[in-house]
C-alpha cells in the first residue's frame, strides 16, 4: 500500500475515526484502525464492538491498492503533532512507514484479517433526515442519557419520527429531556440510538441518510458511514 495526501484533511478524517476506539478494549485488535487504499480512495475504519465508522479520502496524485491494520491513536498523534503540508504512507511486508516532512514513523502492522467483518448497513428501513435537526435535537437531550452500563437501554436514546414530527428523549432514571421537532417524514420509526454514534457525525452536509432494522442503524454520508 502506499498513498499521499493533505495532513488536514488526514487528521480530520482520523479524528472522526479514533473517536470511536474504546479507551481500554477487551480484544486489542479494536485499539486498532484499518486502512485500506483503492482505485484513488483511503478508506478509514473503526470500531469498538458496537459502534463502526469509515470514512474515506479521495487520493491525489499515484497510489497503490492495499490493507493495514494499525494503531490508531499513535496514527492520529503523530499526523496531528505534525506541522507538514502532506503524510506519505507506505507499507512493506510488516512495517507501514509514515512520512510527514522531517518526521517519520514505522507502524508494525497486524494482519488485517483480524478486523471484524464490517457489517451492511440493514435495510429493512430507509429515509433521509435533515443532518442538522438530528444532531441540534441530540445536543440537546443528550446529556440526560444514563452513565450506568447497568442499565444498558438507558444509555441510549430513544429517537420517534412520525408523520410531521420527531421527537428524541434521554433519562437516566432521575431526569428527563425531551426534543420535538416539526420534520417531513415518509416512514415511522422508532430507534434507539447509542450517543457515541451521534456525537462522532461529522458535520456540514444538508442531510443523512438513514438504515435501520431491528437490532441495528446506520447514518451514510457523501463519505461517512456509522
Amino acid at each position: 500500500m502506499r498513498c499521499a495526501l493533505n495532513r488536514e484533511i488526514f487528521a480530520e478524517a482520523l479524528g472522526t475515526v479514533v473517536s470511536v476506539l474504546p479507551s481500554k478494549a477487551t480484544f486489542p485488535v479494536y485499539q486498532n484502525i484499518l486502512l485500506e487504499v483503492e482505485q484513488g480512495r483511503l478508506a478509514i475504519t473503526g470500531a469498538d464492538g458496537d459502534t463502526v465508522v469509515r470514512r474515506e479520502i479521495k487520493l491525489e496524485g499515484k497510489s497503490e491498492d492495499g490493507r493495514v491494520l494499525v494503531n490508531g491513536q499513535r496514527l492520529n498523534e503523530l499526523v496531528r503533532a505534525s506541522l507538514a503540508e502532506q503524510v506519505s504512507l507506505k507499507t512493506t511486508e510488516k512495517m507501514m512507514a509514515m512520512e510527514a516532512d522531517r518526521m517519520k514513523a514505522d507502524f508494525t502492522l497486524l494482519a488485517p484479517e483480524e478486523f471484524p467483518v464490517l457489517p451492511q448497513l440493514p435495510s429493512d428501513i430507509q429515509f433521509e433526515f435533515p443532518l442538522a435537526t438530528l444532531l441540534g435535537m441530540f445536543e440537546l437531550c443528550s446529556f440526560a442519557a444514563s452513565k450506568d452500563e447497568s442499565r444498558p437501554v438507558l444509555t441510549a436514546i430513544n429517537w420517534e419520527i412520525g408523520e410531521g414530527e420527531s421527537r428524541m428523549v434521554a433519562s437516566d432514571g432521575h431526569r428527563l429531556a425531551l426534543v420535538t421537532r416539526k420534520v417531513k417524514s415518509p416512514v415511522k420509526a422508532k430507534l434507539l440510538l447509542l450517543p457515541k454514534a451521534l456525537s462522532i457525525m461529522p458535520r456540514g452536509e444538508e442531510r443523512v441518510s438513514v438504515f435501520a432494522d431491528a437490532k441495528r442503524v446506520g447514518f451514510k454520508l457523501e463519505n461517512t458511514i456509522v
